[in-house]
């Protein structure tokens, strides 16, 4: 069986950053192929605000679209899109343009992202995360029977700048990850 797993980053959140860097690893220990996305011409948060938030997806689609331009969807057996943030927008947008099935882990997304068929998916949101309110999160979750992970008081990188606290977050998360890479879609 042939396996990938897709990093779509956040505005400002690299795939080197801990919540893709371990989700790599364990993708890749779980026998999947990892691939990255950069979204590096995505405009930063800082430039411009909240107000260009959708030249920012135009553009991290656009990016999207070039950079896996070449991946032979048919050759998978089973696909799995990791966003992060603004990530998880651009890979259910991708994922409808290119017309292919695929299982998501959503890494702090913003409710705009649950326009798209997010299914099946799980879900990570930190209940202090300024981008996107905590019981709007919670709701759309629970609309599209999206299993839903609250970290509580963690922000949109699910910390909260308690080191050991954060470290602790880091292991539960990717241990809820790695089941869900272990698993195919039809076993969920």
């Amino acid at each position: 069986m042939k396996r990938a797993a897709v990093l779509f980053p956040g505005i400002g959140y690299t795939t080197d950053r801990p919540l893709l860097y371990y989700t790599a690893r364990l993708a890749r220990e779980t026998g999947r192929e990892v691939i990255r996305i950069s979204l590096g011409n995505v405009p930063e948060w800082n430039a411009g605000g909240t107000g260009l938030l959708m030249q920012r997806f135009e553009a991290g689609i656009k990016e999207a679209e070039a950079e896996l331009r070449r991946v032979d969807w048919a050759a998978y057996d089973d696909i799995v899109f990791v966003g992060k943030s603004l990530g998880a927008a651009v890979a259910g947008m991708y994922a409808e343009l290119v017309r292919i099935k695929v299982r998501y882990i959503l890494l702090a997304p913003l409710a705009g992202c649950f326009r798209y068929r997010l299914q099946p998916a799980l879900c990570f949101h930190g209940t202090a995360d300024p981008w996107a309110e905590a019981g709007k999160i919670r709701a759309l979750c629970r609309e599209n029977g999206i299993p839903l992970v609250e970290i509580q008081g963690a922000d949109h990188a699910l910390e909260t700048g308690h080191a050991r606290q954060d470290l602790k977050i880091l292991e539960d998360t990717m241990e809820q990850i790695r089941v869900f890479l272990d698993r195919t879609e039809s076993s969920i």
